[in-house]
């Protein structure tokens, strides 16, 4: 995944805006066999200010063209960072005070599988 940062405002009714802005992208094989990367979709950490001063973060993801958005977790106190496997295959890791939720996420469909749930001692 590839990472930049924004400051563009989504909306200045909420006062939301996205804080990072990643790329989804897997390898493929062109005509040649060679590898090439084909960006699959995005992930969007998007905060918002809420009326008590806090901020309140979701992560949402786009398909390439911006047809499609849709939000996949709610309420995470931070963005998620970002593990990449073998075969593509890439894990979003969500931390809060007391639990690390780790979601499988499908680059091809840009959705999240069952977390695998740690408690922090």
């Amino acid at each position: 995944l590839a990472m930049r940062r924004s400051g563009d405002r989504v909306s200045d009714e909420v006062q939301s805006c996205i804080e990072v802005f990643l790329s989804v992208t897997k390898s493929v094989k062109d005509e040649t066999e060679k590898d090439k990367s084909v960006t699959t979709g995005f992930l969007l950490t998007v905060a918002k200010s809420l009326p008590n001063g806090t901020i309140a973060r979701d992560l949402w993801v786009m398909t390439p063209e911006g047809k499609n958005l849709k939000k996949i977790l709610t309420d995470i106190s931070r963005g998620p960072e970002v593990e990449n496997f073998g075969d593509g295959q890439i894990k979003l890791v969500v931390a809060t005070k007391s639990v690390i939720d780790v979601y499988p996420f499908d680059v091809d469909t840009l959705t999240l599988g069952n977390p695998t749930k740690v408690t922090i001692p």
